[in-house]
């Protein structure tokens, strides 16, 4: 199993009725492993369709996350809740980054 680095990449998508993606870097590990330090990305549209990361918040807040083994494929997770509009937060799941991911297009859904 490949274990989570600091300057690794995840993502979560969330929404209802519209695919959203929000971005993560790892800034840290804890000693035990068990949790990582995180900060928020910027994303950039690849394809009308697709999404990647670009460049960390870098006034963004930290926050510390979970790190899990999913219990659908095995692979490392991070969960927990993060910074999300003005001040609140969201809880999410977040995957190990690998290539754009789907976001909805511009103009749809919104």
């Amino acid at each position: 199993m490949e274990q989570i680095k600091v300057g690794d990449i995840f993502y979560e998508s969330w929404g209802y009725d519209q695919t959203n993606i929000d971005f993560i870097q790892v800034v840290t590990i804890s000693p035990t492993g068990k949790t990582a330090v995180c900060r928020i990305m910027n994303k950039e549209r690849v394809t009308n369709e697709t999404v990647r990361p670009t460049i960390p918040y870098s006034e963004g807040k930290l926050f510390r996350l979970k790190i899990k083994k999913s219990p659908c494929n095995e692979e490392l997770e991070l969960v927990g809740s993060y910074p999300f509009c003005d001040g609140g937060t969201r809880f999410g799941y977040f995957y190990k980054y690998k290539q754009p991911v789907y976001e909805t297009p511009y103009g749809m859904g919104h």
